[in-house]
């Protein structure tokens, strides 16, 4: 049982040793795992120094030898002596740990190009985004936010709600749907938050303002601010149901304000 239990805890440990990692040195601990995951015979420094060298990194072989020592003080490689290392157990979700990373990075970069795209045509496809991400970031945030994050939420609301006749009601707007994926407790989630509500697309995020004022006689922005506090009330009841129902509906709402010709 205590066995179990240290290796249970040996592979909680991976995700924060890669975490720490820079892009170069993550990059270097892929190719690393990899080679020892598809090599039928032990890994040496020399190889593995080959190896990063044929895929366009500059290691020696006592640069090689030292990364090897550090997989078998993580746990991920078993020393075989002279022969070189095997991967081990750990080292294979250390492997599909830092293979998920490359997938999401190469994600959030279309995600960021995306974004940023200059042709205001894309803001339903955002927002389309935005629905699917914001509506699960409520749900968890139901579930998982702490009370001071809660707390943060509804001042954040609150503040928007008070300012909406001002020039910094956009910013408290992007400001209250930040905190909520925060508290929703998932790094891949806020991630693609961050893209889809940061500074970068803040020309989309006027244009969506635009819109949602011009919608009818008195726009839509009161309305859609008030729905933040609905939001808070549902988070405040741990209702995660209904906080993922606020928040599509929340924004359904702002895609019907975008004019017919620009929802593709």
């Amino acid at each position: 049982m205590a066995m179990a239990e240290d290796a249970a805890g040996d592979l909680a440990e991976i995700p924060s040793a890669l975490q720490a990692l820079s892009e170069v040195d993550r990059r270097k601990y892929l190719v690393a795992l990899e080679l020892l995951d598809l090599s039928e015979e032990p890994v040496g420094a020399r190889r593995l120094s080959d190896e990063l060298r044929r895929q366009g990194m500059d290691a020696a072989e006592a640069t090689a030898g030292r990364l090897l020592r550090s997989f078998d003080d993580l746990g991920w490689s078993s020393n075989s002596g002279k022969r070189g290392r095997r991967i081990t157990r750990a080292g294979r979700t250390a492997l599909s740990e830092l293979r998920l990373q490359d997938q999401f990075a190469a994600q959030t970069t279309h995600i960021a190009e995306a974004a940023n795209a200059a042709d205001l045509s894309e803001l339903a496809d955002l927002m389309h985004l935005r629905r699917a991400v914001e509506a699960e970031n409520a749900r968890l945030a139901a579930v998982r936010a702490t009370d001071e994050e809660l707390d943060l939420i509804d001042r954040a609301a609150q503040a928007h709600v008070g300012c909406i006749h001002t020039e910094t009601r956009v910013d408290q707007s992007l400001n209250f749907h930040m905190l909520v994926a925060k508290a929703s407790h998932n790094p891949l989630l806020e991630a693609v938050s961050a893209l889809v509500l940061g500074v970068h697309n803040h020309k989309l995020a006027d244009l969506m303002d635009v819109y949602l004022a011009g919608a009818g006689p008195e726009g839509q922005v009161v309305h859609r601010a008030h729905e933040h506090l609905d939001l808070v009330e549902a988070l405040r009841r741990r209702d995660p149901d209904a906080a993922e129902s606020i928040m599509r509906a929340h924004i359904d709402r702002m895609i019907e304000s975008i004019p017919a010709d620009r929802r593709g």
